[in-house]
Parts: structure tokens; C-alpha cells; sequence
């Protein structure tokens, strides 16, 4: 058994900071607003696909509705026109996403932009309904959120993923990054008879938290990995 400590410092800015929240009140090319409430409809998994997003945050939703808010700016305000959130089911499954067609697009008409550089600054929420089994795939977002009683499936390239941990959940993790860090200030039992933080290339590891349960896997390329209790 093994604990790993960190400072609390290390999980500020999981979530959004003040200064995000004043950059939206104060901005005078405004973001768009986007607000959904989907049913289930026996729906019993979510995939959430959001190539370019800032901050993904997962909550618990109350009920029985996943409840959406994203607040997207496409080259600070000037082109938020070209954001659309996309929202299929099929089956037992929503994809709820960036329509990234119509975002791809954009950019490629209007190539001739100084340097071609675009800025895209995107937040979402998503509250999702107890039970529900939940895929999350991003290549610049950091993901947030509270270890649940369904597994989480999530990977993302240069965003972290912080997570924290009911007293009352158990948990299986497998977690990796190549080129980030790791960190918890809970109990991990490894389960592969390793420390598992001492590979020579990335750090991965499989563990249990509070004598186990679903398995859950977090797999980042350049983030770091956070496992907090909840206070």
C-alpha cells in the first residue's frame, strides 16, 4: 500500500478561476451560450467528444435529465457563429460534441487569416444522471469531475484530468500519462505488484481505491493525473 502526497495547491484551477468568469462578463465580443436539457430515454451511456475544448467539467446531475452549458469563443468573440454543439442518440448512447464539421469548415475558408492562427476558448459542463456509463475524448481540454458509481472512460492529449474521491466510492483505476505527472492525496493499493510510478518513459498505474469497484481509465499524453479526496 502506498500513499502519494501533494500540496493542495497542485488542484487550483480545476473548474473555472474568477478570472475566467470576469474575461465573460467584461469581454465585448461576448461568447456563445449554449443551454440543453436532454432526456434519456433509456439511455444508459454518454460519449462526450470535444476536440477543442478548454475545460470539460462532469457533475452529478439530481434527476433523470443531462443537463449542458458551453460557453464557446471562436477567435475572442469575433467568430462564435461558427460553434455548434452537436447532440445524436443512437440506441442507448447520446454523443453530445463540438460539431466539428462545421467548425473544420470554417477554418478552411477562411485560411487566408493572419497566420492562419485561430483561437478557440471553450468550456463545458455536463451533469450527468447517476447510472449512466460515461467516454470522454479530447485533444486540448483538462477534464474535471467526481469519481462515480459507473466508470469513466476518458483521454485526452494535452488537458489533465482531475478527479475526486467520495469517502464512500470504490474504485479500480487505471491511469497514464507519457510526459505529465501524477498525483493523489489518497490511499492507492497497486495492483500490479509495482510502485507504479517509476516506468523510464510516462508514468502508469493500476490500483484500487477504497477496496475497489468499476473500473475506471484516465489516459492523458502531456496532463498530469489528480486523485483528490473530497473535503
Amino acid at each position: 500500500m502506498k500513499k502519494l502526497l501533494i500540496l493542495p495547491i497542485l488542484f487550483c484551477g480545476l473548474g473555472l478561476s474568477a478570472q475566467q468568469t470576469a474575461f465573460v462578463e467584461t469581454n465585448p465580443n461576448p461568447a456563445k451560450i449554449i443551454k440543453e436539457t436532454i432526456a434519456l430515454e433509456g439511455s444508459t451511456a454518454i460519449t462526450l467528444e470535444f476536440p477543442y475544448a478548454t475545460d470539460i467539467r462532469l457533475t452529478n446531475a439530481p434527476g433523470s435529465e443531462i443537463e449542458v452549458y458551453v460557453n464557446a469563443s471562436i477567435n475572442n468573440g469575433e467568430n462564435n457563429e461558427a460553434y455548434e454543439l452537436l447532440i445524436e442518440k443512437e440506441g442507448d448512447q447520446i454523443l453530445l460534441g463540438t460539431d466539428r464539421a462545421r467548425l473544420d469548415s470554417f477554418f478552411k475558408k477562411n485560411s487566408g487569416r493572419q497566420n492562419n492562427c485561430y483561437s478557440t476558448d471553450i468550456m463545458v459542463e455536463v451533469s450527468i444522471p447517476s447510472g449512466m456509463l460515461v467516454f470522454v475524448e479530447s485533444i486540448s481540454g483538462s477534464v474535471t469531475g467526481e469519481l462515480r458509481d459507473k466508470p469513466y472512460t476518458i483521454k485526452t492529449i494535452s488537458g489533465d484530468i482531475g478527479l475526486s474521491v467520495p469517502s464512500g466510492i470504490g474504485a479500480e483505476v487505471i491511469a497514464s500519462t507519457i510526459s505529465g505527472a501524477m498525483y493523489a492525496d489518497i490511499t492507492l493499493d497497486f495492483l500490479d505488484g509495482k510502485e507504479g510510478l517509476n516506468q523510464i518513459v510516462g508514468e502508469k498505474i493500476h490500483a484500487n481505491i477504497n477496496k475497489g469497484g468499476e473500473l475506471h481509465r484516465l489516459e492523458t499524453i502531456s496532463g498530469d493525473v489528480l486523485l483528490r479526496s473530497r473535503k
